[in-house]
């Protein structure tokens, strides 16, 4: 006895039916429809991740200027630091160079110079100027003094160190410039114009 003939004559399926290629169809429509499931259950998902990312957006959003500020008002609390810290080292180095024997001039400006370079790998500059004219936006004019060795109007000491971090200044460098009393008049005006 034939199996599959039994089987056409009991389901009054056509002769000429072939049952591997229903089978074949029925698995396609099952698989077809395991797939629309799936497609359904990964549409649903993405909503709501998307919903979930709108969420952290928004949490981010709100938060980041008090964190933005938060970040600023701490780096700027470290400058203030770190450039303290230089100012006490520098008038250490002038006190070594002022008043200390040559072997302390020597370790005062070899410490000096060490922190200088770790202050500039940090990027903090130091604004040091001394016979050059005074530039309004790196230094403060806080007094004049007389030296006939250097023209009207030039430095002739920084008295505080300025800074300079990622091209902004932060402080600018306290400097007393030069003011001849007795100046040489030509025809009613100041030689050094």
């Amino acid at each position: 006895m034939d199996f599959l003939e039994e089987l056409l004559k009991l389901s009054k399926l056509p002769l000429d039916f072939d049952v591997e290629d229903e089978f074949k169809s029925i698995d396609a429509a099952i698989i077809y429809d395991e797939i629309n499931k799936n497609i359904v259950k990964i549409n649903k998902s993405q909503k709501e991740i998307s919903y979930n990312m709108e969420e952290v957006n928004e949490f981010i959003q709100e938060y980041k200027d008090d964190y933005e500020d938060e970040i600023k008002r701490e780096n700027d609390s470290l400058l203030k630091g770190l450039i303290s810290i230089a100012d006490v080292v520098e008038d250490f180095y002038v006190f070594c160079l002022s008043f200390g024997d040559d072997e302390r001039k020597t370790s005062g400006e070899m410490i000096w110079n060490s922190i200088l370079k770790k202050l500039s790998l940090s990027g903090l500059v130091r604004i040091f100027d001394e016979k050059t004219k005074p530039d309004a936006v790196f230094n403060t004019v806080i007094s004049t003094s007389e030296d006939l060795s250097l023209p009207e109007g030039y430095i002739i000491k920084t008295v505080k160190s300025g800074y300079i971090y990622k091209n902004k200044v932060i402080r600018k460098s306290s400097v007393i410039v030069n003011k001849l009393e007795n100046k040489e008049i030509k025809n009613g005006q100041n030689c050094w114009n």
